[in-house]
């Protein structure tokens, strides 16, 4: 999934620069790299692809909490390994940009946000949290909803296509502020990777050094765990309390058959006589 990402950015970036085309590429990119990861992994792991989904399953659904770790520290060595890939990849062509003078951000040639978000200028702190709790929230409602069997019921082969779709409507949608990181395991790992690469600590400083932290991990977190709740909140208690309902009627509709005689019909419900008697007529 992360290199069809970095490698969608690295190719827009690359060729146009700061652009909507890029947004748009890079939120096609993230889009089928998610569709490929999913169908890849799903019989394997069920498609855990993204740290903030792992852990909110763990918090909220009964995940087993002894797999979190796992895959979490899986999700961050993969992301790590493919943004390296990438960078080879792309090594040539990024020398040829940046003439071999690495800059995260900030500069036309810049080219750190190939490979992790950075957020805009005019963003803030609070902004940058409250963009992330939003992004986070709608991918997270969007996972349990899909899942969800009592809800629409979803063929479990068109679940990773309703998935992708979303999370690149929400990148192109939300990605103006700071590029919809959403994901921990590719914004955290990108940098580490940048700053051996030669970067430096260029892509940790932004918004006075806490961008990466707020707007990397624990905005998408925290959205993931407010999308959880929402759902459960608004739409899974509904669920439960219609199965309730249904549950309750037929033990009633069972006990009225179970009062009958084998032989003996169910007594006609009001004014069922009537209609009988007019239609022998």
């Amino acid at each position: 999934m992360n290199l069809m990402v970095t490698g969608s950015a690295a190719s827009y970036s690359l060729k146009f620069g700061n652009s909507v085309t890029e947004l748009l590429g890079i939120g096609f990119g993230a889009g089928a790299g998610v569709l490929l990861g999913a169908l890849v992994s799903i019989s394997i792991s069920g498609g855990h692809l993204n740290p903030i989904v792992t852990t909110a399953l763990a918090i909220t659904r009964g995940f087993d909490y002894r797999k979190v770790m796992c895959y979490v520290t899986a999700q961050y060595l993969g992301a790590f390994s493919a943004t390296a890939l990438v960078f080879a990849n792309y090594y040539n062509a990024i020398n040829a940009f940046d003439g071999g003078i690495r800059s995260g951000f900030g500069e036309n040639t810049s080219t750190g946000m190939i490979f992790t978000t950075f957020p805009n200028p005019s963003a803030s702190i609070y902004g940058v949290l409250l963009d992330q709790i939003i992004c986070a929230s709608l991918v997270m409602m969007a996972v349990l909803t899909v899942m969800d069997d009592t809800n629409l019921q979803i063929p479990k082969y068109l679940i990773p296509v309703l998935i992708s779709i979303i999370i690149c409507g929400v990148i192109v949608s939300f990605g103006f502020n700071c590029g919809a990181a959403l994901n921990p395991a590719r914004d955290l790992s990108a940098r580490v990777f940048l700053l051996l690469v030669g970067y430096g600590d260029d892509v940790f400083l932004p918004l006075n050094g806490l961008y990466w932290l707020i707007g990397g991990i624990i905005g998408p977190h925290l959205g993931a765990l407010v999308g959880s709740v929402i759902y459960l909140m608004l739409i899974d208690i509904q669920h439960k309390t219609c199965e309730h309902i249904v549950d309750d009627r037929s033990d009633e509709c069972t006990q009225m058959g179970s009062n009958n005689a084998p032989n003996e019909p169910i007594q006609a419900i009001e004014g069922q006589e009537d209609i009988i008697a007019i239609t022998d007529k």
